[in-house]
């Protein structure tokens, strides 16, 4: 059961250096852990130990979130509600067709999902579609939602991701990838004889991942054979195997490219190639295995290249998503100077079994991971190097202790697991607490109790926990006094846990090659007319916050191109106009006129077409992202985004309600076989065309008609 280690131990401890600060050394960036006398770290607050960066010759970059201040005191009325009482209804009866159910829904709830498109329309792929249907087509009042603004921060953050990807990131991977092949040939021609085999394993490591990134790469020819082998298996991305000296099997069902990876034959190389270095684990129970990570870290240091193209990548990766759940290079090295001579022709050091036993156990104790990505017994998880690992996730941690063995008999988690534990009541209640007694409310019980305790800063720390903290802001109490009636209804709820589940499921997607997926362990205006503003203050300005440090991140690092800062920059200014629009309907006070222009023109911003100009790469709203890994079962978890739906809102004015027009995402969420292969993009739109898509999930459906 969970044990409180995530607590104790400190979530960055579990994460490796704090991706607080970034600083820039000798060309290169780094994160530095500043440590106290007795080996622990200076803290934050809050009880978790978590390290506090040194600030040094490159400054510190912290994101940090203003969550506005107000009393909410907005315009409301009574529900149920006579349907003659709403203004403009009749207007929205006529472009939309509404059927009795849902005029029904309407009167009772305040609001209502409208589960299939308005008459001669097909379903809309995007908000900017259903936006500009709503703005261009009709002359109905608009009603933005948070899941529109979500929808084009993941638009932008994608866009920024596969710009970095296509301009730096494969280019730095290639770089990394030929120098540490190189360096790994030296030292084949300075070991032992006998012990040539470790460095000619490594070459052939690094030679897969360059024929993945380049099929015409020339690697040694002593390798050739083997290389060629595994490529195969990856290329396949079918079943399980050992490979190239590695003691624990791998799956090869992760490596299908599937996301905006699938879109380009370099992304597809990159993909692969980076989940190569992500997930092979160099395991450090194994002597040859301990081994061959020590030369490995020893190459890196000893490769000039190498290192800075190894700095370049950490720092971006770290500074969107976090830091690696497994031990670094640098903390192999930290142990093995400390414990070893200085390496020599031969590597002398390393053949010693006395001094090899005390880094193996110093290693395993110094930093265990927190999420588990193979498939393991209980209490025999994987630890050890990995070259580039993925990064600790807090949902990928939440996963890892919903599932057996914490959870007897439960195989597969849910998303709700996730906004459970950050503090969602909504998910809570739709918990499978009963079919899984007593294991499963004391897990979520201690993991919410625990992510409650988390310092504001935590949140501060990387762009991937700064969505995580944004969607928070949507499961905000709304049932009392202050909020419009139709934000206390148990419809409203579950329109915001889609709107959260669906969010995530897409920062997963966008994300999916960088954070550490779980495994389950092995068993053995005159506003009528106009524009309103769903009034979630809290997450237009956290997603600002987000914006803006994107920027800021983005320029510090040299990243930072013209397309994405107007793109940005735009995104940031509409966002404090909602933030304003928000607290002015939430105070009964009057948005200035430039704030609801600009509001009005807020589909602008939902088109994905803006900042790509290869239409084979422009983001998308629909897609799907598989989260969880059991291979007890051979399944894994899919959470998909469907196609964006209309819903009708009776908003509360001075004047009485007013029925306005806005657009909301469609979550999904299922188990599927990897026999099946793991769901690309491509592949779940053609299953939602054809109508072979699981349905919705029952929180996407409880607010819709």
């Amino acid at each position: 059961m969970y044990d409180g280690t995530f607590m104790r131990k400190g979530l960055f401890q579990a994460m490796g250096a704090v991706a607080i600060a970034a600083m820039m050394l000798a060309g290169g960036w780094y994160w530095e852990v500043s440590k106290t006398k007795g080996g622990g770290s200076d803290v934050l607050g809050g009880g978790l130990g978590l390290p506090v960066p040194r600030t040094g010759a490159g400054g510190v970059f912290v994101l940090q979130f203003n969550d506005p201040v107000y009393t909410s005191s907005s315009w409301d009325y009574q529900l149920p509600l006579a349907l003659t009482s709403i203004g403009g209804l009749d207007d929205v009866k006529s472009w939309l067709e509404m059927n009795p159910a849902e005029l029904d829904f309407l009167g009772q709830n305040g609001m209502v999902g409208l589960s299939t498109p308005p008459p001669g329309k097909d379903p809309f792929m995007s908000f900017y579609d259903a936006y500009y249907w709503i703005k261009d087509n009709t002359e109905l009042p608009q009603f933005i939602t948070a899941d529109s603004m979500l929808d084009a921060y993941h638009l932008a953050f994608e866009s920024m991701l596969i710009g970095l990807e296509e301009s730096s990131l494969r280019n730095e991977t290639l770089n990394l990838t030929l120098a540490l092949m190189l360096q790994s040939d030296i030292q084949r021609t300075q070991l032992p004889p006998e012990h040539c085999d470790l460095a000619e394993l490594n070459v052939a490591f690094f030679a897969v991942a360059a024929r993945l990134l380049n099929p015409d790469a020339t690697v040694p020819a002593y390798v050739e054979e083997r290389v060629d082998e595994v490529v195969s298996l990856i290329v396949a991305a079918t079943g399980q195997a050992k490979v190239l000296g590695f003691h624990k099997e791998e799956d090869f069902t992760q490596y299908a490219p599937r996301g905006h990876y699938t879109r380009t034959e370099e992304l597809q190389g990159y993909f692969k190639a980076m989940m190569w270095y992500g997930r092979r684990t160099f395991w450090g129970k194994y002597d040859d295995e301990m081994q061959r990570a020590l030369l490995v870290s020893y190459a890196l240091r000893e490769n000039g290249a190498a290192r800075a193209a190894y700095a370049k990548m950490s720092a971006v990766i770290d500074f969107i998503v976090g830091t690696p759940d497994d031990l670094t290079y640098q903390e192999v090295l930290g142990i093995a100077d400390a414990e070893m001579d200085p390496p020599s022709i031969g590597y002398p050091g390393i053949f010693r079994e006395d001094l090899l036993t005390i880094v193996q156990d110093k290693l395993k104790a110094l930093r265990p991971p927190m999420i588990q990505s193979d498939f393991s017994l209980s209490g025999d998880w994987v630890w050890g190097l990995r070259v580039f690992g993925q990064r600790f996730v807090l949902d990928s941690y939440i996963f890892q202790n919903c599932v057996y063995s914490k959870v007897p008999m439960r195989y597969l988690p849910s998303g709700i697991d996730v906004m459970a534990a950050l503090g969602s009541q909504e998910a809570w209640k739709r918990e499978p607490i009963e079919e899984y007694a007593p294991a499963l409310e004391a897990q979520l019980s201690a993991l919410k109790d625990e992510v409650a305790g988390l310092d504001v800063g935590v949140w501060n720390q990387t762009l991937y926990w700064a969505w995580l903290h944004s969607l928070s802001a949507l499961h905000q109490d709304t049932k009392g006094t202050g909020y419009p009636a139709f934000m206390g209804t148990d419809a409203w709820q579950a329109k915001e846990l889609n709107t959260q589940l669906a969010s995530w499921t897409q920062l997963t997607h966008d994300t999916m090659l960088y954070r550490k997926q779980s495994y389950t362990e092995d068993i053995g205006l005159s506003r009528n007319g106009g524009v309103y503003v769903e009034p979630v203050p809290e997450l237009y300005s956290r997603m600002r916050d987000i914006v803006d440090a994107t920027l800021d991140g983005l320029n510090e690092l040299g990243f930072l191109t013209p397309t994405t800062e107007g793109r940005l920059t735009g995104l940031s200014q509409l966002l404090g106009s909602l933030e304003r629009v928000s607290i002015a309907e939430l105070t009964r006070s009057t948005p200035t006129p430039i704030d609801l222009s600009i509001c009005s023109g807020a589909y602008d911003m939902m088109d994905a077409r803006t900042t790509i100009s290869d239409d084979s790469l422009v983001p998308r709203t629909v897609l799907v992202s598989d989260v969880h890994t059991d291979l007890n079962t051979n399944r894994c978890l899919e959470e998909g985004v469907g196609y964006v739906h209309l819903m009708v809102v009776a908003f509360p004015t001075e004047k009485g309600p007013v029925a306005c027009v806005g657009a909301v995402f469609e979550h999904h969420e299922f188990a599927w076989p990897l026999s099946e292969g793991r769901l690309t993009d491509e592949e779940w739109m053609s299953m939602l065309k054809d109508g072979t898509a699981p349905a919705p999930a029952p929180w996407a459906r409880d607010f819709m008609k």
